[in-house]
């Protein structure tokens, strides 16, 4: 076993450890194989000795170079595949054989400028919206696959406790199979743990990969169902967003 110093380790620093690529790391992130100790504001993270240990303990992850080239070859490609959040399911089962901290702390650091949304910007009319009593925010991110978005806004979810339910195609999907899609909508009250999760920045309509639509009340919320892990509104209000955003 390595020795490590007592103290946090940056997400460059973990994957040096594991001998792994960034790549890699943050797919170990998103099926729940280790879970960081510290989340920023930015949506960085920090990850204790104790965490990489039994990380290590558990996996006894050693990759030779030529096999991370391969799994970024092959996650790259993956990148550009349409959306089936039903395949995400299986990331959350395999994750169930770890013991995962069920309490990791947040830590608040001051964000990057134009990172979040302030309240003024929740609040002000936006030209764009196809319905008066609808706030669209898009944005887009780093996460080239969609199914990674998925996965990072329903862990947000989890660890912040910020409650999200997808609607349009990819909500859609996950009640039967759909046609490819690009852009992933999701129901929220508070945008901005999604945003510093995914790293996002708002953009045109043209350009996001992802779509929040802010709701002032809890209902959709509240009365979400649960499909394969994933959080959704109703198949009857999916079909009725699908008439009306489109």
């Amino acid at each position: 076993m390595i020795e490590l110093e007592d103290k946090l380790y940056t997400s460059d620093e973990v994957a040096s450890i594991l001998n792994v690529t960034l790549r890699t790391l943050y797919r170990y992130l998103e099926r729940g194989y280790i879970v960081p100790d510290v989340q920023l504001m930015s949506g960085r993270y920090r990850f204790s000795k104790k965490n990489i240990e039994e990380l290590l303990s558990k996996r006894r992850i050693k990759a030779p170079a030529k096999e991370r080239e391969k799994v970024l070859e092959t996650e790259s490609e993956a990148g550009n595949e349409p959306l089936d959040l039903k395949e995400i399911d299986q990331s959350v089962k395999e994750a169930e054989v770890f013991d995962l901290p069920k309490n990791p702390t947040t830590f608040f650091a001051p964000p990057k400028k134009d990172t979040f949304l302030d309240e003024d910007s929740l609040n002000m009319e936006n030209e764009s919206l196809e319905s008066s009593d609808r706030k669209l925010i898009y944005c887009k991110s780093p996460f080239n696959s969609l199914k990674t978005v998925a996965k990072i806004i329903n862990q947000t979810s989890k660890v912040r406790g910020v409650p999200y339910a997808f609607t349009m195609e990819g909500g859609l999907s996950l009640y039967e199979q759909t046609h490819p899609f690009s852009t992933v909508y999701a129901y929220v009250s508070d945008p901005n743990p999604f945003i510093a999760a995914l790293q996002a920045e708002k953009c045109d309509k043209e350009e996001a990969s992802i779509c929040f639509i802010l709701t002032e009340g809890d209902f959709l919320l509240t009365t979400a169902k649960e499909e394969k892990g994933l959080s959704v509104v109703s198949k009857e209000k999916i079909m009725e967003d699908l008439s009306m955003l489109k």
